[in-house]
């Protein structure tokens, strides 16, 4: 799993479970064929948690679509998630749409049900906090070689291949110039 921005996703989590009026919400980082509670309100102890990708969960990941339900007592695949005690009366989640995220929200406060604004608001949280993970496992940026190991490759051109050896001198040298 990758190194995530706790403080930005769980922002996130608390922005969306204020605009859908939810009683609780958590945001889920999809790691295999289960998922870790990464982000939480409402919902102590949670953060850290895995979850199986089952129930509305998994539909919601496998149609890349909000899932928005009210489920029934025999529906115990969303008992006990993000430290809910018991079936929620609603349930809203969406997926962030590459498959790493997803934004669950519970029991929206004053209504039986979510409504399409509520499914809108979460799918657009959703979204961002995708591309907050996304950008979280790339910031370590590709491998690339030592100093050490780049002198001895610029060493070895300038033996084998000057004209080449040149080209990359200088294009190092643009690079370079710019951060002196």
């Amino acid at each position: 799993m990758p190194e995530l921005n706790h403080a930005v996703l769980q922002v996130l989590t608390e922005e969306a479970v204020a605009a859908t009026a939810a009683d609780s919400g958590w945001l889920l980082v999809v790691d295999g064929g289960h998922a870790v509670v990464a982000a939480a309100v409402r919902a102590a102890g949670a953060v850290g948690a895995e979850v199986a990708l089952d129930g509305s969960r998994g539909y919601a990941l496998a149609a890349g679509q909000p899932t928005a339900l009210a489920p029934s007592p025999s529906d115990t695949s969303s008992s006990g998630i993000g430290g809910h005690v018991g079936i929620p009366a609603s349930l809203l989640v969406a997926p962030g749409g590459e498959g790493r995220v997803l934004l669950e929200v519970a029991d929206k406060v004053g209504s039986a049900a979510f409504t399409f604004e509520d499914i809108e608001v979460l799918s657009s949280y959703a979204a961002i906090a995708e591309a907050a993970v996304t950008d979280s496992s790339d910031q370590a940026g590709p491998e690339v070689a030592s100093p050490a190991r780049l002198g001895a490759e610029l060493a070895a051109l300038a033996d084998t291949d000057v004209h080449r050896y040149r080209e990359v001198a200088h294009v190092l040298e643009l690079l370079l110039g710019s951060h002196r």
